[in-house]
């Protein structure tokens, strides 16, 4: 058994991955190259995420990973854009907005004017968490696999602690189904 620890760590092939310049400083890629466990032929050197992502373990499709936050672009509702390192990683049947007096389902809030989205945090939140990546399309995410529940609890500046109260229960509901 070989890991990746050759000084080398190389980052996900995603392009605006250099906005993640956090990720580098708490050692994110290093870590991520330690879970590589290549086979004898594979040159040490080339043992990493980049490289050989098929023999690194960087997420867990049984993880869920809730974001609360004041909306999210991730397509769901008609007419809306979808981020492309979002398509597929969220549970449309968990994903809700607790805002009282709301509609329920209308978490996305990329079919809202920008002064309400207060530039899309919640959309960047779970990117950062677990944006699909090595895909060479855009960010890359914590975990690469894990699922999100999305659970919109403000709009613009802030949430009411009414509303971040709501969401936190809100999903200890869901995880206790």
């Amino acid at each position: 058994d070989m890991y990746c620890d050759n000084g080398f760590s190389p980052l996900p092939n995603d392009p605006y991955n250099i906005e993640n310049w956090h990720y580098e400083k708490t050692g994110l890629s290093k870590a991520w190259n330690k879970t590589c466990n290549c086979p004898p032929e594979v040159d040490p050197s080339n043992c990493n995420v980049r490289d050989h992502i098929e023999y690194c373990n960087v997420g867990d499709p049984n993880v869920i990973v809730a974001v609360l936050d004041n909306g999210f672009s991730v397509g769901a509702q008609p007419g809306t854009t979808a981020h492309l390192d979002l398509v597929g990683r969220t549970d449309l049947n968990v994903n809700k907005n607790v805002i009282f007096g709301d509609d329920p389902f209308d978490y996305d809030s990329s079919d809202e004017p920008s002064s309400m989205v207060a530039y899309d945090h919640g959309t960047a939140s779970a990117i950062s968490a677990s944006a699909s990546s090595n895909n060479n399309a855009s960010h890359a995410g914590v975990n690469w696999k894990s699922k999100l529940w999305l659970v919109r609890i403000g709009r613009g500046g802030g949430a009411s602690f009414s509303n971040i109260l709501a969401g936190f229960n809100y999903v200890i509901s869901k995880v206790q189904e």
